[in-house]
């Protein structure tokens, strides 16, 4: 009976893990499209400012907030420091989206150990739990529902064999007791 408990356990262990990484591609892939979808709106934020830089900075947009920034007026002055809040915001999407697409591994690393916290969290919030059929999905899945079942039974293994070595250790000890009081 417990070996049949315990097949059912690994078994919905490594359903559970299956779901759970067939679930990482969708994250990805929900992360790259809110992070476009940021940039995106980072850049229509700044099309009038960038404008106005084209007009008469030469399409410097720092030298647009400088000029905003040396303003003795006050308005134009905190003007600037919301344009550089922009501006920055949006050198941070793009460079964050450059990173995301260097490499086929890069994605899952600034998606899931690297990534910008606020989009993450978005995403997090907003994640619709899909299944992506596809390559990458399916051996991730499998890995993610392998690795735990052989993590599981490499410890149970070892535990059995402790178990062994102390039982070999209690029982080589009572015949040394035992033989030694004989004497």
């Amino acid at each position: 009976m417990a070996s049949k408990l315990t097949e059912y356990f690994r078994l919905m262990l490594f359903s559970a893990c299956l779901l759970a990484g067939l679930q990482v591609p969708a994250f990805v892939d929900q992360y790259h499209k809110s992070l476009i979808a940021h940039l995106s709106e980072s850049e229509l934020s700044l099309n009038a400012f960038q404008n106005d830089a084209d007009k008469y900075f030469s399409g410097s947009l720092e030298e647009l907030i400088t000029h905003y920034l040396n303003s003795p007026d006050p308005v134009f002055n905190a003007g600037g420091h919301n344009i550089q809040q922009l501006y920055q915001r949006r050198a941070t999407l793009v460079q964050a989206l450059a990173r995301f697409n260097q490499t086929a591994y890069s994605p899952y690393y600034y998606a899931l150990i690297e990534p910008l916290a606020d989009i993450q969290q978005e995403v997090w919030t907003h994640f619709t739990h899909t299944v992506v059929l596809n390559q990458v999905s399916i051996i991730l899945g499998m890995a993610c529902g392998i690795v735990p079942l052989l993590f599981l039974t490499i410890c149970a293994q070892l535990f059995k064999a402790i178990r062994r070595l102390i039982g070999a250790a209690k029982l080589l000890s009572r015949q040394r007791h035992s033989h030694s009081t004989r004497s």
